[in-house]
């Protein structure tokens, strides 16, 4: 993972599924995926802790954690939903007295879908940018 980037997919990835819930200064975000159809289930996470109201450019720390499956197979796939479903049903019942709210956001599907479901999140925040010159991407 490059820096502290938690959705930086392949072009043949298949991603499961989103977790996200924020309470109180702070929001945890999930995602279970896998790089391609022979890759290791791998899980991504993260806690961001508020240290002021910006989207971007803001000076809040986050903290992000990859776990990556022995394989590629169902049943590692539901280990790793399964978890992240008890984690995010967890953290929202520990977190009640601080308003918590938590979205699950089921994709099952590319980078297209992904991007498509995501922006219809009212938590869901996009900053688009040109890319570098030296990226050699079309344009």
């Amino acid at each position: 993972m490059i820096g502290e980037v938690i959705f930086d997919f392949s072009t043949t990835a298949y991603i499961e599924a989103v977790w996200f819930i924020a309470w109180d200064q702070t929001d945890w975000m999930a995602v279970v995926f896998q790089d391609g159809p022979e890759s290791p289930w791998q899980a991504r996470y993260r806690f961001r802790y508020y240290q002021d109201a910006k989207a971007f450019g803001s000076q809040d720390r986050k903290s992000t954690y990859t776990a990556t499956a022995k394989d590629g197979t169902e049943e590692s796939r539901l280990a790793f939903v399964n978890g992240f479903d008890m984690m995010a049903d967890v953290i929202t019942d520990s977190k009640r007295h601080d308003h918590s709210e938590q979205w699950k956001v089921v994709i099952q599907g590319g980078r297209v879908r992904f991007t498509r479901l995501l922006l219809q999140q009212p938590w869901c925040h996009v900053q688009v940018t040109p890319l570098p010159p030296s990226s050699g991407a079309v344009q």
